[in-house]
């Protein structure tokens, strides 16, 4: 997930994280972002309490979540802000 992050301008790892990359190679994090780390088969009943999160389709099927037709982004309300 963390790589997608990356390869989406959303947080920087260090040179060399690859696939094994974990929050602490993080070294540019713009956004702020708060990173969770969950066992993936808890993923699925987490998904209300989280902004973003990708789950593995081993679990993900049996969640009801299936590719292809369940949105893989889904859009979060902001709270409004007061001026």
């Amino acid at each position: 997930m963390l790589l997608v992050l990356q390869d989406q301008g959303l947080i920087r790892l260090k040179p060399g994280a690859g696939l094994k990359a974990t929050p602490l190679d993080v070294v540019e994090n713009p956004k702020k972002l708060k990173f969770v780390e969950l066992e993936a088969a808890q993923l699925p009943r987490s998904l209300d309490d989280l902004d973003a999160s990708g789950v593995n389709t081993n679990y993900a099927i049996p969640a009801g979540l299936h590719p292809g037709r369940t949105p893989s982004r889904r859009k979060v309300p902001r709270a409004p802000t007061s001026t």
